[in-house]
């Protein structure tokens, strides 16, 4: 799937705490990167999780918290998409660029792209387009139209997430 988009960083709202944790766990936005598709600019929100890895969850569980989040973000451009990272962190990243997104490949989880750019999904800008996984850093993109299957295989599977496990 080809896809055009420009990145840079966006500092608004970047300390409120996100999602529906325990609490043990905490979800911050990490960054928010902004883009454009099809003349529409939207963001894509990297949440990270504290303590994953005593209390890892599900694909489906992730699943939910997401289109949760959408209800809640706060961002100047509507969010498209959300990639939940297995990190410990105490606040936002400050900077953004290729090279720190390469070290971080090792702390993402799954992503969720809920393409909000196109005028099929306006009635229903919840519903999933498609997921993104990681293996050995590599990302991985499934379109829901084109791999349904693989989709519900991962959000139905009860074995929660490990780094670099949804492939």
């Amino acid at each position: 799937m080809a896809s055009v988009l420009l990145l840079f960083m966006s500092c608004q709202n970047n300390s409120e705490k996100k999602g529906n944790m325990d609490s043990t766990q905490q979800m911050l936005l990490y960054v928010r990167l902004e883009g454009e598709n099809n003349g529409c600019v939207t963001s894509n929100d990297y949440l990270a999780i504290t303590n994953y890895i005593n209390k890892p969850k599900t694909a489906a569980e992730l699943y939910k918290i997401a289109t949760q989040y959408l209800d809640t973000a706060k961002a100047t451009f509507e969010v498209n998409a959300v990639t939940f990272l297995a990190k410990d962190i105490s606040h936002p990243a400050i900077d953004w660029n290729s090279v720190i997104a390469a070290k971080n490949k090792k702390y993402y989880l799954i992503g969720f792209e809920f393409n909000h750019f196109t005028q099929s999904y306006k009635k229903d800008p919840k519903k999933l387009f498609a997921i993104m996984s990681w293996k050995d850093g590599q990302v991985r993109e499934y379109d829901i139209r084109e791999e349904k299957r693989f989709i519900d295989s991962i959000l139905k599977s009860p074995v929660p997430l490990t780094v670099g496990s949804t492939e």
